[in-house]
């Protein structure tokens, strides 16, 4: 009796053990099998992030139209000159797309002559700086009191500008004898760019009071080397003349820049 109680015991205790070691297997099988599919489910992919619309915004500051003729009479001339601001957050130039221009109105309002507009100094104005366009062309309304009305549309410009020191700058009346009755206007540039820079934009903007009246420009084409000097010098003949007085011009402003 006692012997078949001990082998019904063992029968148990066998019995339990089997049990146990498959629950055991089941468990562990269960758990690779959740490692594996945590392995196998792939990362969520991160959303590209999306860049702000760049905000083209600008105003324009300042506009005067001056009306005169050669000294032969012949021909009348208008001296169109506004200021533009750049009240955005991202360079601008005039748009490629859309022509710009400028309506010449007179004291009843009428359009009396529209001319298209070239390009400002500078030509690419960054975030919170001013671009001064200036112009003289011939018109052939006999008017004389004319608005100038500027319709103008930019774009971001991608280009890259750059300015650089000037200094020793002098301007007065071009006394020799091929630009009688002239303005010139002279200086340094200084490369401090640490590269060589192989053209150069040069303008000098001309004011009576806080008003400008005027602009000249010129360039450099000569290569400047880096950590070097270039002079420069930049006239107008006597077209300026018909419309500002030189001994009304106070001060002047002159800028190098560099476009990449």
């Amino acid at each position: 009796m006692r012997k078949k109680l001990l082998a019904l015991a063992l029968v148990f205790a066998l019995v339990f053990a089997l049990c146990a070691c498959g629950a055991a297997a089941q468990t562990a099988k269960e758990e690779a099998s959740q490692v594996v599919e945590a392995t196998a489910t792939p990362a969520p992919t991160p959303e590209p992030t999306q860049q702000p619309e760049p905000v083209i915004d600008y105003e324009i500051t300042y506009t005067n139209c001056k009306v005169g003729t050669d000294d032969a009479g012949r021909n009348t001339f208008a001296q169109i000159l506004f200021v533009v601001e750049n009240k955005g957050d991202c360079n601008i130039t005039l748009s490629y797309e859309k022509p710009s221009y400028v309506d010449l109105v007179d004291e009843a309002g009428n359009i009396v002559e529209t001319k298209n507009i070239g390009g400002g100094y500078p030509s690419v104005i960054k975030p919170g700086e001013k671009s001064y366009f200036f112009q003289q062309e011939v018109i052939t309304t006999e008017e004389r009191n004319l608005t100038a009305v500027p319709s103008i549309d930019f774009q971001q410009a991608f280009e890259e500008i750059t300015f650089l020191p000037t200094k020793d700058v002098t301007f007065g009346r071009d006394t020799r004898p091929y630009n009688p009755s002239g303005v010139v206007a002279s200086g340094i540039v200084e490369n401090t760019t640490g590269k060589l820079v192989s053209y150069c934009n040069i303008y000098v903007v001309l004011f009576s009071g806080d008003d400008p009246v005027g602009v000249i420009s010129s360039y450099i084409s000569d290569p400047i080397h880096e950590d070097s000097e270039a002079e420069f010098e930049t006239m107008d003949g006597r077209e300026m003349q018909r419309f500002v007085n030189f001994n009304d011009i106070t001060s002047y402003e002159a800028s190098a820049y560099i476009i990449k």
